[in-house]
């Protein structure tokens, strides 16, 4: 083809381009009128809307032992191209799938074996009453499988679907687990006494794990095949619409990063999400994800790696200090009173912090709730018993009269206040290296998750409603 002739043809395709975007406005013009929030943009991919950078990567070709703690205090993704894993880890090169079928025996059975409802896993905790999230299902099937069966079709989801199992590798065989160790040089801290976790990963050729964040210090070695990562700052992990600490699904996003509604989630855009990067692990890679960093995970094949999580003991003694400071109200007070204490209460200590109120709390239900419920329209789940659906209409109708319409008893004030105080002062405590202020944050939101869901009596569906009307 002559180069005129393809300068022609590019021209053709940006003309008709142009021309489908431009009926796509004036469409939505001629629907939405003068309505801005209903006007719209084509859904697309993360890789269509994101300034998204490769990851930096390092190579230690000698008997380094001291990378681990190198890497980690640069405080962002590193991958790891060592000469000491691959000659201490065993399992690099010789977990094949085949090897895999015949040490864990073709046979035994694996459970559970997780069976994605599309390509996506989302992690679902329900073992406890705060995360009894209406229109929440389990968005996964459990089923036993052998060896033999998972690894023959870990290579064809289109025919058996798109599935995974994760276990510590502490289970499996006393040869595998010896495959992948020692640990201790893939620790931050290899002189500590920390607790340190290995779980293996196996899923089949394109399960992607939802964006979300660990709170650990993570190395995760690639032992067989490639997975793709996409990585996410602390900062931006504020914009990208994460569950509400109180759903199943908590830190986790709510965008589907293939195919982002960016009406819904307006600050899931480049102007809002910067120093995103991504990187695609090979056989011996390691990469290390420091706390609080988002990943998005895909299998490009079927794959098998493995995590080294060292306990994050600082962050971990902190917030689990910060969440015993949720303020607790007898259930006999009156729900007015009750709202209007919490709300007095959350109000000083987000004064104490030097917060912007209003901005702050605003913020709170646009990222994390106004995408899961419409708040004007909140009603009790059916299977509230009698008792329980009467205190729901009853903190329901004292939303009115929560926001500075009635004062509280003096001797109320004089007790929230210090309480408040201290809380807010413990949160300044936590002064990590990397992203102190956002990852504070985060976890702050975690906090009025919590004390929100206290304030209506653990009803989900009104703690949106809680904060629109008592701020």
């Amino acid at each position: 083809m002559r180069l005129s002739t393809l300068v022609l043809v590019v021209n053709v395709v940006q003309l008709l381009v142009t021309g489908v975007e431009s009926q796509f406005v004036r469409d939505q013009k001629q629907e939405c009128g003068t309505d801005e929030k209903c006007f719209s943009q084509p859904n697309l991919s993360y890789k269509s809307i994101l300034d998204v950078k490769a990851v930096e990567v390092r190579l230690y070709p000698g008997k380094n032992q001291e990378f681990a703690e190198e890497v980690a205090r640069l405080g962002r993704p590193v991958v790891v191209k060592s000469e000491m894993l691959r000659s201490k880890w065993k399992a690099i090169g010789k977990w094949s799938n085949s090897y895999m079928i015949s040490a864990m025996c073709p046979g035994s059975i694996l459970h559970p074996v997780y069976i994605t409802r599309n390509h996506t896993f989302w992690l679902y905790r329900s073992h406890n009453e705060i995360y009894n999230w209406d229109n929440a299902p389990r968005p996964y099937d459990q089923t036993n499988m052998t060896v033999a069966d998972f690894f023959l079709r870990l290579h064809d989801p289109e025919n058996h679907g798109h599935f995974y199992y994760s276990e510590p590798v502490s289970r499996l065989t006393d040869a595998l687990a010896e495959d992948v160790s020692p640990t201790n040089f893939l620790s931050p801290f290899p002189h500590e006494n920390r607790e340190i976790t290995q779980p293996i990963w196996m899923g089949s050729r394109g399960v992607t794990t939802q964006l979300h964040y660990d709170t650990n210090y993570n190395f995760h070695v690639q032992i067989d095949g490639k997975k793709s990562f996409v990585l996410f700052p602390p900062p931006a992990m504020q914009k990208v619409y994460l569950f509400p600490r109180i759903h199943p699904h908590f830190r986790r996003s709510q965008v589907n990063l293939d195919l982002v509604d960016q009406t819904k989630f307006g600050t899931f855009s480049a102007e809002f999400l910067r120093d995103i990067v991504e990187v695609t692990l090979e056989s011996g890679d390691a990469l290390y994800i420091p706390p609080f960093w988002g990943h998005h995970v895909t299998n490009i094949d079927g794959g098998v790696s493995v995590n080294v999580w060292t306990e994050n003991t600082e962050f971990k003694s902190w917030s689990a200090d910060i969440f015993k400071r949720v303020l607790s109200v007898p259930k006999n007070v009156a729900p007015s009173d009750r709202l209007r204490a919490y709300g007095y209460f959350l109000r000083v200590a987000l004064k104490h912090l030097k917060l912007d109120i209003k901005k702050t709390v605003e913020e709170l239900v646009t990222q994390r709730y106004s995408p899961l419920l419409d708040v004007t329209s909140a009603s009790p789940r059916a299977s509230l018993a009698a008792e329980d659906t009467t205190i729901f209409a009853s903190i329901k109708e004292s939303m009115g009269h929560c926001r500075g319409r009635g004062s509280l008893p003096e001797a109320w004030t004089k007790q929230l206040k210090p309480k408040a105080s201290q809380v807010a002062e413990q949160f300044m405590t936590f002064k990590p290296d990397h992203f102190a202020e956002d990852i504070r944050k985060i976890v702050l939101f975690d906090y009025l998750d919590i004390s929100g869901l206290s304030a209506v009596q653990n009803h989900h569906n009104l703690v949106a409603e809680f904060f629109s009307q008592c701020f």
